[in-house]
């Protein structure tokens, strides 16, 4: 294959992929390598979809060459798609792919159209990739300049960037932009509020936030209590713990840990 590549024979290469009767992750990916190379963009996410037909499980290679095409392409849709592809295989993470999708979003977003938030998210995904709050609050800035709207995701991120920049301030800033503008406040969103609040010191109204949740699952209830075991409440752990219980959420090591800290911080001061 690589024969035919140094030659430019790039049907040629296709090919010889496709006579192998048991081919491999790794073929395919010497193979897209080649494409791409050549700038045959369109003929990478083909390979890319002729790997699923075949069961050939893609990897972090595999995405971070068809990521590329989809920057190159400015295919947002399938970029996307492709995104939605590496989470649910669990490969967000790897460092290689942080950096491709870092590089797709942003080429999408000079792409966009500045009063539409499909221009502004992207570049504040990337921004979060590198946990830069200060670009992203940045970045809000002139999204308010343009008159664009947030929408769940952009305060999600606004909100985590909050708590990177230790600012109760601005977490409560954009808690009142959620309700000024009638942003739905759906599970995550409370969850990123109850968050923010939680690790910013703010115990009443998280507890407040937490109380007028009409869901609440196990992480939830992790940070409430976590919250008050960190401000050396143990009394209200414990009573967290029980009411949890009650619900029939189940507790798990990280709902456990911080309580176990409060009894022993009960011991002790008993005994004091």
């Amino acid at each position: 294959m690589d024969s035919y590549a140094n030659l430019g024979l790039l049907r040629l290469c296709k090919q010889v992929c496709n006579s192998i009767s048991e081919p491999t992750t790794g073929l395919y990916n010497n193979l897209l390598r080649i494409l791409a190379k050549f700038e045959d963009y369109n003929d990478t996410h083909s390979v890319y979809q002729e790997m699923a037909l075949n069961f050939i499980y893609p990897d972090e290679e595999t995405y971070s060459i068809v990521l590329g095409s989809c920057s190159s392409l400015l295919d947002v849709v399938n970029g996307k798609t492709i995104h939605g592809h590496i989470v649910k295989m669990g490969f967000e993470s790897f460092y290689l792919l942080d950096s491709a999708l870092v590089e797709m979003y942003k080429t999408f977003g000079d792409c966009g159209d500045i009063n539409d938030l499909s221009y502004w998210n992207p570049l504040i995904f990337a921004a979060s990739q590198k946990r830069d709050a200060k670009e992203i609050f940045w970045l809000y800035k002139r999204m308010r300049m343009e008159k664009v709207q947030v929408d769940s995701f952009t305060a999600i991120n606004l909100l985590r960037s909050s708590v990177d920049l230790g600012s109760l301030e601005a977490g409560r800033a954009i808690h009142s932009v959620v309700v000024v503008t009638g942003l739905r406040p759906d599970m995550p969103v409370n969850t990123a509020l109850l968050t923010m609040y939680s690790k910013l010191g703010d115990l009443y109204n998280a507890r407040l936030l937490f109380e007028q949740m009409p869901e609440k699952d196990c992480f939830v209830w992790n940070v409430i209590i976590s919250a008050y075991c960190q401000s050396r409440y143990p009394e209200q752990s414990v009573e967290l713990l029980r009411s949890m219980a009650k619900t029939g959420v189940r507790a798990d090591l990280f709902t456990v840990l911080p309580v176990i800290s409060s009894i022993r911080q009960l011991k002790s001061n008993w005994w004091a």
